[in-house]
């Protein structure tokens, strides 16, 4: 089975690192991708990622909201089961 993790962040770029180690922590030894959906472009560097994880980061004229980010994080990560997990974890 294939997790998907989508993590839909909004000005939230420096709870990022505390929360990717979570997710892989949570999930070590399992098949999971992830997806950090960036609804505007980040004020701060990004945390270093693994090959699980790939940033959408969308050309908008407007933050998306936190609905249109999961779904796109929905969309892009696949899986059996998606996770939806803040960015504040």
């Amino acid at each position: 089975m294939k997790l998907g993790v989508v993590v839909p962040c909004y000005r939230q770029e420096r709870f990022l690192p505390r929360t990717v180690a979570a997710v892989a922590r949570a999930l070590g030894g399992r098949d999971w991708r992830g997806v950090l959906v960036l609804a505007a472009p980040a004020a701060e560097a990004l945390p270093a990622l693994s090959t699980h994880w790939s940033v959408l980061s969308p050309p908008v004229a407007r933050p998306l909201t936190p609905g249109a980010a999961r779904m796109l994080g929905f969309a892009a990560c696949g899986g059996d089961w998606v996770l939806v997990v803040d960015a504040d974890v």
